[in-house]
């Protein structure tokens, strides 16, 4: 029997996590940017999230990323994540996520559902004059 009365309490933990996708050009449009994502995130079981990742996009030397958010759990076990990224020499970003508790809480399953500068502005990653872009990302948290 599947549980359906999950609550912020189910996300709980450290979580060994991976993405992959892509940043999109979306204004004006260009080609997608692959980009993928190693790293460590910890729910506290209450609704604040920390997340350490380094993120490597072609190109470019490997990003060492920290952020800080809140989630909120469905009874169903999905969810949404709202986390404010920081990384130096670079702007400071919003990213929301979409996500689903999986394998009796032992795993997370999340997709990028938006990202924006600290502004609420469209993102521009390599600067204020470049290309707003997109983010489209799938990964997992599998609990440590």
């Amino acid at each position: 029997m599947s549980k359906i009365n999950f609550s912020l309490n189910d996300f709980i933990g450290a979580y060994g996590v991976c993405f992959d996708g892509f940043l999109v050009p979306t204004n004006p449009a260009g080609s997608p940017v692959p980009m993928t994502a190693v790293g460590w995130m910890s729910a506290n079981g209450s609704g604040t999230l920390t997340v350490e990742r380094t993120v490597k996009v072609p190109g470019l030397a490997p990003l060492e990323q920290t952020a800080t958010g809140d989630y909120t759990v469905k009874s169903n076990g999905t969810g949404t994540a709202v986390l404010t990224v920081s990384l130096s020499n670079h702007p400071t970003q919003i990213e929301r996520y979409s996500f689903v508790i999986d394998d009796h809480n032992n795993e997370v399953q999340f997709i990028a559902i938006g990202i924006t500068d600290a502004n609420n502005q469209p993102f521009t990653p390599f600067g204020p004059h470049s290309a707003e872009c997109d983010l489209v990302v799938r990964g997992v948290g599998r609990k440590q």
